[in-house]
């Protein structure tokens, strides 16, 4: 049995704030685009499908990525770490995390899709309280294989540090996407929205596997029997604590929108909380862009003293507050319009709206500081830490929801983000203050 070798790190020509730099402007800007589209696409989808179907669309979409999320056992941010630290060092434990990602993910995706297909009948009258929707839930289920599959291959090319093809990627998908929307949904509903998007999703798939081909031949990457069994402990200090921490509180934030589709506004209410989440999606997305360049190069560089890893994180830190902040202004602003162009029964609900938008600027500081911990491969940490506001969050929907709806929902999701980004923040801090005291 082999372990890999201590990464050895080669000169590189550019300081490690420069490669940040380089990375993070080809993922913000190709973020930017995606994001806006998919913005675009969400008004048409909600034009299309009126607001009680589309108040469905969005708790299928929280379904399939809740589902995803525990499917894909977080493949891709094991992948990235560990291809980002080893590709060079060590290429048979790279080309090892390579093969084993993508054959888990392939199985947990057949499970996922098999379970739904089983009972289709059953499971659109639990989610959707009508039995007459199953005819949509086998291509929500094809949309749970490509989240999982999908989401290994990115987290591949994160590793790689393919940031320039990613960008490209993305938004040539999402630009396909939105427009077999356009053309197909009217002509079958939900059930045409999501087959267009799951088309759209193969496409990228099939991209994303020719790109990874391409980085592997290039960096010279193999596998051997021995490399592939050492690195099994990657789902020990990756995998398993990050599938947790994403079902504690994926789970928590699904049910709340579960309870919110029981309380007397119905799929209205999750109509118009879906379309607040679509406009905090660009902050969150962004913050997870600029992961994808800062989590691969906090990795490379978490072991060596004097490293920019600080710098990396300090960067991402500011970068990302002050993006959240500018656009929870920006569409406060410009908030009647946006609602005026999902239909005339959003435009009631813009407190609501705004409140559950404005939350994102807590969660997105949360996911800094998660980021952070990544990097260093302290994904138990980063477990223990969710655990702290995901009951807060349980309680609070099981005992407000039922009666405050729409508007409690948004309160809870403002208050609780708020709070923990704080509390996190301190406690963080606290602790790496003592870890810096024991190195010395």
């Amino acid at each position: 049995m082999t372990t890999p070798a201590m990464p050895i790190v080669k000169p590189q020509p550019l300081s490690i704030v420069r490669v940040w730099l380089h990375g993070m402007t080809w993922t913000v800007l190709s973020s930017g685009l995606e994001r806006l589209i998919a913005l675009l696409q969400t008004i048409v989808v909600a034009r299309i499908l009126g607001i009680g179907d589309y108040g469905r669309f969005g708790l299928i979409a929280g379904s399939v990525g809740l589902i995803a999320s525990i499917a894909g056992f977080q493949l891709g941010a094991t992948a990235t770490a560990y291809i980002a630290r080893y590709r060079h060092s060590d290429p048979s434990a790279a080309g090892g995390v390579i093969l084993l990602t993508e054959g888990l993910s392939l199985v947990a995706a057949a499970a996922a899709l098999a379970v739904i297909a089983a009972s289709p009948d059953q499971i659109a009258m639990w989610l959707l309280k009508d039995s007459s929707y199953a005819h949509v839930m086998i291509p929500a289920g094809l949309l749970v294989v490509l989240a999982v599959v999908s989401g290994v291959q990115d987290g591949i090319l994160q590793g790689f540090e393919a940031f320039r093809a990613l960008a490209w990627v993305r938004v040539v998908t999402a630009a396909l996407t939105f427009g077999l929307i356009t053309a197909v949904g009217n002509m079958d509903g939900l059930r045409g929205v999501l087959l267009a998007i799951a088309a759209g999703g193969m496409v990228r798939l099939v991209i994303m596997l020719m790109l990874q081909n391409q980085h592997w031949r290039a960096d010279g990457l193999h596998y051997s029997t021995d490399a592939l069994w050492s690195m099994r402990r990657a789902l020990i200090e990756f995998s398993i604590p990050a599938v947790l921490g994403n079902l504690l509180v994926g789970a928590v934030l699904w049910y709340g929108t579960y309870l919110l589709s029981r309380a007397p506004g119905g799929f209205d209410d999750v109509a118009i909380a879906s379309a607040a989440q679509q406009w905090r999606g660009p902050v969150l997305f962004l913050n997870g862009a600029l992961a994808t360049v800062a989590i691969p190069l906090m990795s490379r560089t978490a072991d060596l003293p004097g490293s920019g890893a600080g710098r990396i994180h300090r960067l991402n830190v500011w970068s990302n507050l002050v993006v959240a902040v500018v656009a929870c202004l920006l569409i406060a602003i410009t908030s009647p319009w946006i609602l005026a162009a999902y239909g005339r029964d959003f435009v009631d609900s813009r407190l609501a709206f705004l409140l559950i938008v404005g939350s994102v600027i807590g969660q997105s500081h949360v996911q800094v500081l998660f980021q952070l911990l990544t990097g260093m491969r302290r994904i138990w940490r980063v477990f223990s830490y969710q655990t702290l506001f995901v009951i807060p969050f349980g309680i609070a929907y099981q005992l407000l929801l039922p009666d405050t709806g729409l508007i409690g929902f948004a309160w809870i999701n403002i208050a609780i983000w708020s709070v923990a980004a704080v509390v996190l923040h301190a406690l963080l801090a606290a602790q790496l203050r003592r870890d810096g005291m024991r190195r010395k």
